[in-house]
């Protein structure tokens, strides 16, 4: 069976409607967990008319806990597969069939199948029309593998709210697992609020002709910069190309709105993120340990 989970916080109830609607027939059960929505009342509100569970957790505890909490909750009942959505994102008619008739779907080594996002605020689009390995796959209109999920501990609750799926990514990569991208499958999505042109202040950063920064609030950019940093660490050799790239990146929000505020708050994170050690963090640590023994199970399983 295949389950689908929606995190909420704070939502458009328009946009979440239009999600909910889309998705809610196309798999077996529906559930939301809210992370403190002001608006609950409107969100319980919906599931009145569309028949599904809320989980309310009453105070914004980020969005790997809610996942980890939606993927818990179908462990529970037996599924085997769900669907992770965002609030703000829209999967188009059959996403989750035409997701589930693909050969990668019934291949063991595959750990998450997810459709190619359109970022209407966007300008860039890819038109590859087929299924590829794509390790920067966002959480977002995949359908993850609960079997997968449990074997590397699950989504680190720690990274809270940005970088979530990337490092989710790398450690299903870590043990052998696949995570797949189907081109020709998509779904609307936004990334973020685009910044206005502004070419000469560009120019003056050094950011290339082209790129599409886009603006996020000054909570989400301490948790942008320290949890870059994290990454670097846990995964890029050497680590301090990937830092200075981090650090280097912030430069882009001087084309942001209420630069001084966020750049203060990014800089904030870069230093909680140079004093992370990945020898003192324990669930790092215990995914690490464990590698080699999840890596022989998957290998046994395929023969």
């Amino acid at each position: 069976m295949i389950g689908a989970v929606i995190v909420t916080y704070n939502p458009s109830i328009a946009l979440l409607s239009k999600n909910i609607n889309a998705v809610t027939y196309q798999v077996d059960k529906l559930l939301i967990v809210d992370n403190g929505s002001e608006n609950i009342k409107d969100i319980e509100s919906l599931s009145e008319k569309f028949r599904f569970e809320i989980i309310r957790f009453g105070v914004n505890l980020g969005i790997a806990k809610a996942l980890n909490k939606g993927m818990e909750f179908f462990d529970l009942k037996k599924y085997e597969w769900v669907l992770t959505l965002d609030q703000d994102s829209v999967v188009e008619k059959n996403t989750v069939k035409k997701l589930t008739e693909l050969d990668e779907f019934n291949q063991p080594k595959t750990a998450i199948l997810a459709a190619r996002f359109i970022d209407k605020k966007q300008s860039y689009s890819h038109h590859e029309q087929h299924v590829v390995e794509n390790l920067y796959t966002i959480t977002s209109g995949g359908l993850v593998r609960i079997l997968a999920w449990k074997k590397v501990q699950g989504f680190d609750e720690q990274l809270f709210i940005d970088n979530i799926d990337n490092d989710f990514n790398q450690r299903l990569s870590g043990v052998g697992y696949r995570v797949m991208q189907a081109n020709q499958v998509t779904f609307q999505h936004s990334l973020g609020d685009p910044v206005n042109s502004r070419p000469t202040l560009q120019k003056l950063l050094g950011i290339k002709k082209g790129l599409s920064p886009t603006d996020h609030s000054s909570f989400r950019q301490y948790y942008i910069s320290r949890n870059g940093i994290i990454m670097a660490k846990r995964y890029f050799k050497p680590s301090f190309i990937q830092i200075l790239r981090v650090i280097a990146n912030t430069r882009q929000i001087f084309l942001f709105s209420s630069p001084i505020e966020k750049i203060v708050s990014a800089y904030k994170g870069i230093y909680d993120g140079l004093r992370y050690n990945t020898a003192r963090d324990v669930y790092f640590q215990k995914y690490l340990k464990s590698k080699k023994s999840i890596k022989v199970n998957i290998n046994e399983k395929k023969d």
